[in-house]
């Protein structure tokens, strides 16, 4: 049975790794930086998928730990990447109650990852971000800079994302895999949608990321639209760090 406890077990046992989903830019291909997804391999071989485990530990201390294990891995595998790799980034889950109180900047400072915080992007989820007075607490830190870029994940899968937009000064949002599936699908077509995305986004000077790309119709039609950048098994499986870096450099 999956518990809070045998999570944090998990990580301080070392049975968790990272793979890395590429970004990549839709106009040739370049890869520009990644998503670190969270794994967990048992001490009896068995992989434990993340929807049985991520659930489990948000909002509990448990998943600030998690967090802060996936920075400092994420320091000690692709460090040296971003240091040298101009315009890349790794994206990261993270809590939204991390994001304001300074957790994560601390615990970047603390990995060596500080001269490249302009690289990392914290991505949070719609169902993730709790109201507006809340978010306001989380992201705007009165009188600091903010270094670290923000990401709103899984846009197009409810209504909020335009109130969100509105709300908090978000850098990116990422499409959700729904609105690519059903680019092709005539009548249920989420071209509409997109745009209403792009010209939102374009306004306020926000990046946006597709997931779940599969085929190359879908990364054509995309492009057409206006998006810069995607992810998916079009252009990659995720990746083990030495995997991802020999992809990354082409």
């Amino acid at each position: 049975m999956i518990t809070v406890d045998t999570v944090r077990e998990a990580i301080e046992e070392k049975e968790l790794f990272l793979e890395y989903m590429p970004t990549v830019r839709l106009r040739d291909g370049v890869c520009a930086g990644a998503e670190a997804l969270t794994r967990w391999r048992r001490t009896d071989g068995r992989l434990v998928p993340p929807s049985e485990f991520i659930p489990i530990v948000e909002r509990t201390p448990v998943a600030g730990l998690l967090t802060y294990w996936v920075l400092e891995t994420v320091a000690g595998e692709l460090g040296d990447w971003l240091l040298r790799t101009e315009d890349a980034h790794v994206a990261i889950n993270t809590p939204p109650e991390l994001i304001g109180r300074g957790g994560m900047e601390y615990a970047g400072c603390r990995v060596g990852l500080a001269a490249v915080a302009d690289k990392l992007v914290l991505e949070v989820t719609e169902r993730g971000v709790p109201d507006e007075i809340a978010l306001d607490a989380m992201i705007h830190r009165t009188g600091r800079r903010r270094l670290v870029r923000l990401a709103l994940d899984d846009v197009g899968v409810n209504d909020h994302w335009a109130a969100l937009l509105q709300q908090a000064p978000f850098d990116i949002v990422k499409l959700d895999k729904s609105l690519v599936d059903r680019l092709e699908e005539g009548g249920q077509s989420s071209i509409p949608l997109i745009e209403q995305i792009v010209r939102m986004t374009r306004e306020r000077g926000i990046e946006i990321i597709a997931e779940g790309i599969e085929r190359p119709e879908q990364a054509a039609l995309l492009r057409e639209l206006g998006i810069p950048l995607g992810q998916g098994w079009y252009f990659s499986k995720a990746l083990r760090a030495g995997e991802f870096l020999a992809f990354a450099q082409g």
